[in-house]
């Protein structure tokens, strides 16, 4: 639902569109705490771990097949069924790795379109959030 209320408002955002750009405004004044942006940042940082996490096993797997040792007896196909189980692995992380990614690149598309036509108001509310770290 979230995904879909980020597109949303992206469409709506699209080449500038000053008056949602104002409408935007008026909610991020009227929001106590920084809510909006708040839960933006908590959206994004969930989806970018997923995509380090990823990423970080990646890595870990391609260094252990690289330094896989030679010396064990293994059969030729013993050595295809683990090549098979890594490739099955690897899938089931892609399409939750691409909708993160997806999510994220969105988040800052959204942020951007906020902005666009030099909005110095908006500019400067999202320069200003006060948001706590965790």
């Amino acid at each position: 639902m979230r995904d879909e209320c980020i597109k949303f408002s992206i469409a709506m955002l699209y080449s500038g569109n000053e008056i949602i750009q104002k409408w935007f405004l008026m909610k991020f004044e009227s929001t106590e705490k920084d809510q909006f942006m708040s839960v933006l940042i908590d959206i994004f940082e969930k989806n970018f771990d997923i995509i380090q996490k990823y990423e970080v096993s990646k890595v870990v797997t391609f260094l252990e097949k690289a330094f896989m040792i030679d010396d064990e007896e293994m059969s030729d196909d013993e050595e295809n069924m683990e090549a098979e189980e890594d490739d099955v692995a690897l899938l089931e992380y892609e399409p939750a790795t691409n909708f993160s990614m997806d999510i994220c690149i969105r988040i800052l598309r959204f942020l951007q379109l906020l902005v666009e036509n030099h909005n110095i108001e908006l500019q400067d509310k999202l320069r200003t959030q006060k948001i706590g770290k965790k």
